[in-house]
This record gives structure tokens, C-alpha cells and sequence, in this order.
């Protein structure tokens, strides 16, 4: 499933891609992240269903939500 995870700015991303792979996560490495302001960045990842369960308890992520991508027709 993909999902789009919240994070501070000032989070090591080594640190973000080592708990990724412990959540079974990956991070494209193509993709930088998306800044939201000054203080959060958002990535894109893909991982299991369960994630916002998986990661619940883990401060670095601050939030988790299902990315729907759009596929135009012509």
C-alpha cells in the first residue's frame, strides 16, 4: 500500500530509512520529501496496511495517511 508520512524537517534521514525497513517500508529514493512549511516534510513510502498501527508509538512519525494516486485517461 502507499502511504505519505509526516515528519519534522530536522529528522536524519538515514535514521528515517533504517525504521522504514524495520517497518517493512520502503522510501523512494527518486522522490524528495515534501516540505509542509518550515518544521514537517512529507515522503512517500510504500509498507503494509497496518503502518498507522506499526508506527503509533514511534514520535519521529507524526502522522500516516493512504496516498491515492490519479491516473488520467485520454
Amino acid at each position: 500500500m502507499k502511504w505519505l508520512i509526516t515528519t519534522k524537517v530536522e529528522i536524519d534521514l538515514q535514521q528515517l530509512k533504517q525504521k522504514l525497513i524495520e517497518y517493512n517500508c520502503t522510501l523512494d529514493n527518486d522522490l524528495d520529501p515534501i516540505p509542509l512549511g518550515n518544521k514537517e516534510q512529507v515522503f512517500e513510502v510504500a509498507g503494509p496496511k497496518d503502518l498507522p498501527e506499526i508506527v503509533a508509538f514511534d514520535e519521529t512519525i507524526l502522522s500516516v495517511s493512504p496516498n491515492a494516486e490519479i491516473e488520467l485517461w485520454v
